[in-house]
């Protein structure tokens, strides 16, 4: 009985990996935030790589969890915003930016579980990368209107999410045990 009971208190056998991943996922975005192409009103960042590599490596449990500590951290007042600085509370909630930290949840959670495809994986790569666009840019419409936000915050980073998406496939893909030349 004594057995039962000590086992029944522990933490599960994954939950170190979950709490691990999920922090090195939002450490992860918030470095990303600091490789920085200042745009305006929204700049151009690696954070979206890293969302998308925590999805896709950890899994959608452990990118989402990563994602939404970095979210919360930012909401806190943590200065790991792309300009360096700290916008916590209601301020957060009204940069334009928001909309696009707030979707880097069910992005990440959309581009887990990893495969050995690196088709598979820029399929969720891209799906991940246009969850962030259309989010952010709806975000953002709330205060620019459709066409500028569109303008603005969605045919900047077209390229990037490519280019990101991609790196991020090939990553998850040889992290998941693909290998050129094989399938």
């Amino acid at each position: 009985m004594a057995m039962a009971n000590a086992r029944s208190s522990s933490a599960r056998p994954g939950t170190a990996r979950f709490l691990i991943g999920a922090v090195i996922g939002a450490v992860g975005i918030a470095v990303g935030a600091r490789i920085v192409i200042p745009l305006d009103p929204v700049p151009l960042t690696l954070q979206t790589l890293f969302v998308v590599l925590a999805g896709g490596i950890g899994g959608p449990r452990i990118g989402a969890a990563a994602a939404v500590i970095y979210a919360v951290a930012v909401a806190l007042g943590a200065p790991i915003l792309a300009d360096g600085r700290a916008a916590g509370g209601a301020e957060f909630l009204e940069l334009p930016s928001a909309g696009y930290v707030v979707a880097f949840v069910p992005a990440a959670a959309v581009a887990g579980p990893g495969s050995r495809s690196v088709v598979s994986c820029l399929a969720r790569a891209v799906a991940a990368h246009a969850v962030v666009l259309v989010v952010g840019a709806a975000w953002l419409a709330r205060t620019i209107g459709i066409q500028p936000a569109v303008e603005h915050g969605v045919r900047p980073f077209v390229v990037g999410a490519i280019l990101k998406s991609v790196v991020a496939a090939l990553i998850v893909a040889a992290l998941n045990g693909w290998r050129p030349g094989r399938r």
